[in-house]
């Protein structure tokens, strides 16, 4: 089990929803103290992740030591605990295989299937149901996007039709169980989103759009990405590719809030490519943003951004960017 993968399970708090995301989760429409929570949770994130790979990594140490004891002394393999009519011990719990993308309700035979499940769950307004069948829709691949797509449409024409149903959807009641929806499915969220790259905008459904925009330029996408372990290389590779661009086009443009969104999505996608594009953006990042840029360094956990940072600190005249500096390279020594 990949601790970033088991912590995805345990931290769920901070993500986007499906049907509903593109009228719900925009920040100008979440209650402030519901931002201020997502915000904390993805600062606590960092250190779950260490906390998690540290236990996991003692616990593979103390498995290790139990199977020698049970070698003889002449490094034969010992019989099963069965066979020496001895009642086996259980597993420790941390190193049981465990999936961090749980089971889905259903299965649909054909993408096709969706529509009766759709009309059924807005007649009774049951988000629930609709953030579920997103989910099995988006675990098809390409025939259920498709159908994703078409339902998002259908579903764009109620909701503005239906001013109580619009209010329900954006009600903080809701909140917990619909960020639970997209956090449990994030990897098939993330491959939707990197599925509308190449579409044209002006022919997506205007909810589509918005996830178009918001999960692959926004700090949406920096917030789903945070449930993401790195373990699907088409997903890491995809937003590599996306962010990359996003930041060298900021940096061209003197954007900074662009800029400042892309550093962080690096800094979500730890592994050697993020950390060389990261590195390779460093002489180009203005000086107001290499605090940040520090950050996302220090967050990745990668012991080779040791040099440019105490590069950096050698250079910072700033009091301020210097503790920033400072704080990176002690999570990497």
């Amino acid at each position: 089990m990949k601790p970033a993968g088991a912590a995805a399970v345990l931290i769920a708090g901070a993500a986007a929803g499906v049907f509903a995301g593109s009228f719900f989760f925009r920040r100008d429409r979440v209650p402030p103290e519901v931002v201020a929570r997502i915000d904390e949770l993805i600062r606590e994130k960092g250190r779950l992740l260490d906390e998690l790979a540290s236990l996991l990594g003692a616990a593979e140490k103390l498995q290790a030591r139990l199977d020698a004891m049970e070698k003889p002394a002449g490094g034969t393999e010992a019989p099963p605990a069965a066979e020496r009519g001895e009642e086996a011990a259980p597993r420790p719990a941390a190193l049981a295989a465990t999936s961090a993308k749980p089971e889905l309700p259903y299965r649909l035979a054909s993408a096709d299937e969706a529509d009766t499940i759709y009309q059924d769950a807005v007649a009774r307004g049951d988000l629930e149901a609709l953030w579920t069948l997103a989910a099995v829709l988006l675990s098809m691949g390409e025939p259920g996007y498709e159908k994703a797509i078409a339902l998002f449409e259908q579903f764009s024409k109620t909701a503005e039709g239906d001013e109580p149903f619009r209010q329900w959807m954006r009600d903080p009641l809701v909140i917990g169980r619909f960020v639970r929806a997209a956090a449990d499915h994030h990897e098939d969220f993330l491959r939707f989103a990197l599925h509308l790259k190449d579409k044209d905008p002006e022919k997506l459904p205007k909810p589509v759009r918005s996830i178009q925009k918001e999960f692959l330029h926004s700090e949406e996408r920096n917030i789903l990405l945070g449930f993401f372990d790195g373990a699907d290389q088409g997903i890491r590779d995809g937003y590599l590719d996306v962010i990359e661009s996003d930041a060298e086009k900021a940096i061209s443009a003197g954007n900074e809030g662009d800029l400042s969104i892309a550093l962080r999505g690096l800094a979500q996608l730890r592994g050697e490519r993020a950390t060389d594009i990261l590195l390779g953006l460093t002489p180009r990042v203005p000086e107001k943003h290499l605090d940040l840029l520090a950050l996302a360094l220090g967050y990745q956990g990668n012991p080779r951004a040791l040099v440019t940072l105490k590069t950096l600190r050698a250079r910072a005249t700033d009091s301020r960017l210097q503790q920033v500096i400072d704080s990176a390279i002690r999570l990497l020594e």
